[in-house]
């Protein structure tokens, strides 16, 4: 395919490098001498703008961005705003589970081209993107790449852990690439095996093999389906960091943002009451039961029943139970009395869509894993209207690529499993542009499930992955019950 480009449409904006930070003319600087790499600065640090700016000193023609489904206009505007020139988005329509999107040769004619992830399971549109001599690919949340298995679409299944297609078609768009970059700032959330797959996109010859990288820099235990990780093997990390430290740019927010204002953390306890505290009340034991009775907790049907009680503790109208809730009472209040702008953070988009409703007569957006077409409106909304004082926001989807600095408070009425999540979805607010203290709220019932988990997520263990959480906070339940 020969494809030529057209003068990018420009649009008045500042010089990109004259806006850097002094600490990101330095990364860019040393990108300029890492062909491949990863741009791993914490949240909240710029790396958005330190990829646009090397690309532009790099004069490339052809850029690839690949994103969540949910960051694509975020790129485009980004690259708007910086750059001045407009991205190609390929246009999509919704078919039942899966996207059908136009790929076509006017989205070639500009210098950057925004895919979302979902594309790259696609064949005929890895077929397509690979076809391009890239002088730039770039991997946003590069981290969704982690798994070690690729499989190809048309590849059958094989026994064990399931392969990823995706990763399949960022390995065939990454031996196109001249440059590589993988853009996270979470280059692994659990062990440090999780890196194997992007360092192996990076550079093959080096990292040919996922269980020799494992034996070297992980410890596993021998199970009936395989070995399986199960801690780093901390005496092999500083050669570990000694190779990423010649590929990777990282800094830490408190290295080069010293003058950013801290974030403070208010827990607040709730006390459940009336049926909800029966219904909760009835639900923990009878799971109590069910463990005890030797269910395992890993099954479908068991994991389910403990997000049941999530839920209950959070709102028992999500599941479809006649009760009022205390958390649900205690937000509104908090909502009326507080001054300025506000983030509410849950995990669960079926909560935010209830306050959605709830909320009906306050001037507010919501951001969820289930509208990527109206997020990036409902962020500049929250942004820049000052009529808009709340943003609901998952955190899943609310807790990546998006800046928030217009507000100071944010309220977790739950959270996840894993420290790194939350502190994602903290850092939306907690960034570059942030003028005050972050205050972030956390709504806690004393003795349940809730408190169960922020005791278990207050240690922010480094190495501390979903599955380790879990148990931990069951098992504190399971003392709470010593008799059931």
């Amino acid at each position: 395919m020969v494809l030529t480009l057209e003068k990018e449409k420009r649009v008045e904006a500042p010089n990109i490098h004259d806006i850097l930070f002094p600490f990101q003319r330095e990364d860019v600087e040393r990108l300029l001498k890492i062909p491949r790499g990863i741009i791993g600065s914490d949240m909240g640090t710029g790396k958005t703008e330190e990829f646009l700016a090397l690309c532009d000193r790099l004069g490339a023609h052809r850029v690839l961005v690949v994103c969540p489904k949910t960051m694509v206009l975020e790129w485009k505007a980004r690259i708007e705003l910086r750059l001045g020139e407009e991205a190609a988005v390929p246009n999509g329509l919704e078919e039942g589970r899966y996207e059908r999107f136009s790929l076509d040769m006017e989205h070639f004619q500009v210098r950057f081209l925004i895919i979302n992830y979902e594309m790259l399971r696609m064949e005929r549109y890895v077929n397509t993107l690979k076809l391009i001599p890239w002088d730039v690919v770039g991997f946003d949340e590069a981290h969704r790449l982690k798994n070690p298995r690729a499989r190809a679409p048309g590849q059958r299944r094989r026994r064990g852990p399931s392969a990823s297609l995706q990763v399949w078609g960022a390995r065939v768009i990454a031996r196109r690439a001249k440059r590589l970059y993988h853009i996270t700032g979470t280059p692994f959330l659990n062990y440090p095996d999780e890196l194997w797959s992007l360092l192996n996109m990076l550079y093959p010859d080096a990292y040919p093999n996922y269980w020799g990288f494992v034996h070297s820099y992980c410890y596993t235990v021998a199970t009936p389906w395989g070995a399986k990780v199960v801690g780093p093997n901390r005496g092999a990390l500083p050669h570990l960091k000694a190779q990423l430290a010649n590929l990777m740019v990282r800094r830490e927010k408190k290295e080069v943002l010293p003058n950013l204002p801290d974030k403070l953390y208010r827990d607040i306890p709730l006390q459940m009451k009336g049926s909800q505290l029966r219904a909760y009340t009835s639900m923990e034991q009878e799971f109590v039961v069910l463990l005890k009775s030797g269910a395992e907790l890993f099954a479908p049907s068991t994991l389910a029943r403990l997000t049941r009680l999530r839920q209950i503790a959070l709102e028992p109208a999500i599941i479809d139970v006649a009760a009022e809730s205390s958390k649900t009472s205690a937000l509104i209040d908090l909502l009326n009395d507080i001054e300025g702008k506000v983030v509410v953070f849950s995990w669960f988009a079926s909560y935010l869509r209830f306050l959605d409703q709830l909320l009906e007569k306050v001037n507010h957006r919501i951001i969820t894993g289930d509208n990527p077409e109206t997020r990036h409106q409902a962020r500049v909304d929250f942004q820049d209207d000052p009529d808009v004082k709340v943003l609901l926001a998952s955190i899943g989807a609310g807790g990546v690529g998006i800046d928030l600095h217009s507000a100071q408070i944010a309220i977790f009425t739950d959270v996840f499993w894993t420290p790194a999540l939350n502190t994602q979805a903290e850092d939306r607010l907690h960034r570059i542009g942030q003028k005050g203290n972050v205050l972030i709220i956390r709504l806690i019932h004393p003795n349940t499930i809730d408190e169960d988990m922020h005791r278990v997520l207050k240690r922010k263990a480094r190495a501390f992955n979903e599955t380790m959480a879990i148990k931990e906070a069951v098992s504190s339940m399971l003392r709470r019950h010593p008799d059931d």
